[in-house]
């Protein structure tokens, strides 16, 4: 089997980030993570990598173990492509669920290597779900990518979870998919996961609040779904992480007849009060997909698109809200603004909000 990375993945390099490739300077050491989610007895394991613009032969790591040096010396340009390496790996190193890649810069006399297209490969007695890169039809008739993972239990016509996970503002796809755990705990719930690319393609508009297009995407990725897999309707769970837990909120209180759960963490939930703790840029994003600033002619535009203004909706659904003490990208208060919100309905909420905070900031996740 085979893990699953940028590469696979296939994320489009841009001007200021190649997302399938890492150089790295002089005692220096850049990563990429590739996903690899399995049950049952590995026996052997190898990586293999693409390397340009050595001169000497630099150290590879995965998961902070030295796997070897490089074999060889290339002088291709950084992220031209290079020549392939090997490295036999213990199977012990390797983590079902997230696994990262490193290169370090050994040398003073390569003043910049690259390391791209990382692949591992596992064998044995194992039992491993199916992912894929998929493409759906949004709401504006364009195909939109989807990294769909079907579960190694899977059988069709047995209704199974699914869990859509959306990423971060310039995610991708892939960042969510490779969020720590979250592979793995799809696969051993036996819960279809799907990471969709929510309008960051930077080819095409890119869409930063949760618009009626972004809504309409997502039920289009439903019914696409449902096309495709046996799909237990009554649970449908939605979660997502900065932006994407902006997303998610707001479409579970868009449609609380969809969803049965909702896990939203470090997103704002009032865009009227984010627009005055952001930045000049955020306001700018904000004014040009809202209409302009919060004042009485776009503020149904910001408040149709806050989830702490659509509380009475999520009544009946689990809600799970996740945010570092110290962000200072999302403050802490909009955690607990939307806590307060689901505590104060009346009636009461069926399910009582949990609200998990931790010691750290908007980049730094949850320790648990």
């Amino acid at each position: 089997v085979y893990s699953f990375g940028p590469t696979e993945a296939a994320l489009q390099a841009t001007a200021s980030d190649d997302r399938q490739c890492v150089q790295v300077a002089p005692g220096e050491i850049a990563s990429l993570e590739v996903v690899l989610v399995w049950k049952g007895q590995p026996s052997y394991a190898r990586l293999r990598i693409r390397h340009a613009n050595n001169s000497y032969l630099h150290t590879v790591l995965v998961n902070g173990h030295e796997v070897g040096r490089l074999p060889v010396t290339n002088y291709a340009p950084g992220c031209s492509g290079g020549v392939e390496a090997t490295f036999d790996l213990d199977p012990a190193i390797l983590i079902s669920g997230v696994n990262t890649v490193s290169i370090r810069g050994d040398d003073p006399r390569d003043a910049n290597w690259s390391m791209q297209a990382p692949r591992i490969e596992l064998g044995g007695t194992l039992y491993v779900p199916r992912v894929s890169l998929q493409n759906f039809t949004g709401s504006d008739e364009q195909p939109h990518r989807v990294i769909v993972q079907q579960p190694a239990t899977y059988l069709p016509g047995a209704a199974v979870p699914l869990v859509i996970a959306c990423h971060g503002r310039g995610g991708r796809d892939f960042d969510a998919f490779a969020w720590n755990g979250l592979a793995e705990a799809a696969n051993q719930r036996g819960w279809i996961l799907a990471c969709p690319d929510l309008r960051s393609d930077p080819a095409k508009q890119v869409i930063y609040t949760p618009s009626i297009g972004i809504q309409r995407d997502v039920d289009n990725l439903i019914a696409y779904l449902h096309g495709l897999y046996s799909i237990d309707a009554s649970r449908i769970y939605i979660m997502g992480m900065s932006q994407g837990g902006m997303f998610a909120a707001t479409l579970a209180a868009k449609a609380p007849d969809v969803f049965a759960a909702l896990a939203e963490v470090k997103g704002p939930t009032s865009l009227t009060t984010w627009y005055g703790e952001v930045s000049l840029y955020y306001k700018s994003v904000l004014e040009a997909e809202l209409g302009g600033p919060p004042n009485a002619n776009t503020l149904f535009s910001y408040q149709r698109r806050s989830v702490v203004e659509m509380t009475p909706n999520l009544r009946n659904l689990p809600v799970l809200i996740v945010h570092g003490l110290n962000d200072t990208i999302v403050p802490y208060h909009h955690a607990v603004d939307l806590k307060d919100s689901l505590d104060a309905l009346d009636p009461p909420s069926t399910y009582e909000a949990e609200l998990y905070s931790f010691s750290g900031g908007h980049d730094d996740d949850h320790p648990e």
